[in-house]
């Protein structure tokens, strides 16, 4: 029974994540070209300058990016799941609701995570190329929120998403709205080596509240207008 829900969730992912590795890899291509045109007319000592002494960050194309997935891999699994109420057959499988939730959200979390290290991966072996192991760790204290805005993203679409009054998603998206500034406070490398810890832990207690939203759903709350 498990498979077959990580089945499920992967027919509904499938061309999500398609589309959204294509659209990095086109993102990637972009970036690739504009450093090494940098480098190329203005010289790799003039690019260190400017990234070591000016505090400069070659990759801000890169800051919404993984926020982006998040939300998109939320919306593609749930929002099917709440329109053409598949959540309410899903939740009467014979498995404990935790378990058919935990699936669920296991999958996207499961999903944006391969993405991400792919994007780790590429970002890496590139950044290899150019810098010395010092840099790259500073670009990546720089990047490192970004991606874990993504899991928060992908947390509080799924919780709004699975919520079924209307009022308590408008209310959901404010508090979503409040939270998710606060890893894009600043550009500068190495401005969030303090705080990283914090960047990390705050996804992790979202995941709790899409099963809030499950239970308001099975108990049949709804909006009185």
């Amino acid at each position: 029974m498990n498979k077959a829900l990580q089945i499920k969730e992967g027919k509904k992912l499938k061309w999500t994540i398609i589309f959204m590795f294509c659209a990095y890899m086109l993102l990637f291509g972009y970036l690739y070209f504009k450093v090494n045109r940098a480098i190329r007319f203005t010289g790799l000592e003039h690019l260190w300058d400017v990234v070591v002494n000016r505090n400069q960050f070659l990759f801000g194309e890169l800051k919404f990016f993984p926020l982006a997935c998040g939300i998109v891999f939320a919306l593609a699994q749930y929002v099917p799941e709440m329109i053409q109420n598949r959540i309410k057959l899903s939740l009467h499988l014979p498995l404990k609701e935790s378990t058919i939730i935990w699936n669920m959200l296991g999958f996207g979390y499961g999903s944006l995570t391969i993405l991400f290290l792919w994007i780790m991966i590429t970002l890496t072996c590139y950044l290899q190329s150019i810098f010395p192991i010092q840099i790259i760790l500073n670009i990546w204290t720089t990047i490192l929120p970004w991606i874990f805005a993504g899991y928060m993203g992908y947390g509080l679409a799924a919780w709004i998403c699975m919520e079924p009054s209307w009022r308590r998603r408008a209310l959901n998206l404010i508090i979503g709205a409040a939270i998710i500034p606060f890893f894009f406070l600043s550009n500068v490398p190495g401005a969030y080596q303090g705080t990283l810890i914090y960047c990390m832990t705050l996804p992790l207690y979202v995941v709790g509240f899409s099963f809030l939203s499950v239970y308001r759903f099975k108990t049949g709350v709804q909006d009185n207008f």
